[in-house]
């Protein structure tokens, strides 16, 4: 095993990038030894401790309003050298940043050029303000030695250089004991799920809407969220109002907010329908994870989930904003068992085929052993 790979993880708390590269770092664990750079008491730690892999701690700081950037450039240098001097010791020649806002890739390479860099690009243009984006893209088309886009949609989200560039679907292996929703166990209630971080532009809000609009058709559908705010005022703040806006509805008694959980099979289990109205995703392991288990989805047009869906064969895509739509696609999914499980069936075949983690870590070893 003499791959060694740093892999630079902001998450705090689960996210769908983390889950992404810790699915792909599990299934290459017998080709290469990873250490993941976190910040400290990180909630994700023990997802890396269980799977036996390398922790080192770094006190990540983003770049927000708020902070100066005075502030910011000693600590990404601080940062910088700490890390340079771990991966002098432990000989690691691939670095792998798992997202297009941290700099301390760029950092890293000015510094030591041999080393090999790759940046994963996760998000979109329009997730920042557009200046910053198009810095940070210049930045890592000049420094990376590979670029890796989650999605075609990603790929066109700035002009990043195509001899450096490639797309990398996120992936996941498919359990052959999975057994899909297709069996419809029961008819007291549809219950419909939203599983993602409590983040403003994520779609709750959306959801909520549409969600009372479609009661009043269907009164047997319940609405459960299931999501985390990464230790973020703002994004508590947006849960708090997301729960007064059920009271003003008066239909909190039909909708049930939950903290994130690791157990989210548990959650997928539970679920007739999931729901996912974000106004902007570069994917959406959300989407990827609902076809896997086979569960029914519904999902915006709002870039990754075009990608992962086909219309009509393994979900139903609506149009991003379109509170009608989505009114109309939770009924017609929910009053049609044929359609449902339709649905179930075609979702983990689609996984199968198009998004096999087993194949396409075959495709990120390959960028792996480039730097090696």
């Amino acid at each position: 095993m003499d791959a060694k790979i740093i892999i630079l993880e902001n998450s705090i708390e689960l996210t769908g990038a983390f889950k992404s590269i810790l699915e792909y770092s599990k299934s290459l664990s017998s080709e290469c030894d990873f250490t993941f750079g976190i910040q400290r008491n990180s909630k994700i730690e023990n997802n890396l401790r269980i799977n036996h892999f390398n922790v080192f701690h770094i006190s990540f700081l983003e770049i927000r309003k708020n902070i100066n950037i005075l502030i910011y450039l000693p600590v990404l240098i601080y940062n910088t050298f700490k890390i340079l001097r771990y991966v002098k010791k432990n000989h690691i020649k691939v670095m792998h940043v798992n997202d297009i806002y941290n700099m301390l890739g760029v950092m890293s390479k000015i510094f030591i050029p041999k080393l090999y860099l790759i940046y994963h690009i996760r998000l979109l243009k329009s997730s920042y303000v557009s200046k910053l984006y198009a810095f940070w893209g210049y930045l890592i088309n000049r420094y990376a030695d590979r670029i890796i886009c989650v999605s075609k949609t990603a790929s066109e989200s700035y002009p990043f250089n195509p001899k450096k560039m490639s797309v990398l679907y996120d992936s996941l292996s498919i359990d052959p004991d999975i057994k899909s929703y297709h069996d419809l166990k029961k008819i007291d209630t549809i219950d419909l799920y939203y599983i993602g971080n409590y983040i403003e532009g994520k779609g709750q809000d959306w959801a909520i809407e549409a969600f009372s609009r479609a009661l009043e058709t269907n009164p047997k559908l319940r609405l459960t969220f299931v999501g985390g705010t990464l230790g973020k005022k703002k994004n508590w703040q947006y849960k708090k109002d997301l729960i007064k806006r059920t009271e003003s509805l008066n239909i909190q008694h039909l909708v049930t907010f939950m903290d994130q959980t690791d157990e989210i099979s548990d959650q997928y289990s539970k679920a007739d329908i999931v729901i996912n109205f974000s106004e902007n995703e570069s994917f959406s392991m959300v989407c990827l994870e609902s076809l896997a288990y086979g569960i029914p989805l519904i999902a915006t047009e709002s870039g990754g989930p075009s990608e992962i869906i086909d219309q009509g064969i393994d979900g139903l895509l609506v149009p991003n904003r379109d509170v009608e739509k989505m009114v109309e696609a939770i009924l017609t999914l929910s009053q049609s068992k044929k359609l449902r499980k339709k649905f179930s069936i075609n979702g983990p075949i689609k996984v199968k085929d198009k998004f096999d983690l087993q194949k396409n870590s075959i495709e990120l070893l390959k960028i792996y052993r480039d730097g090696i």
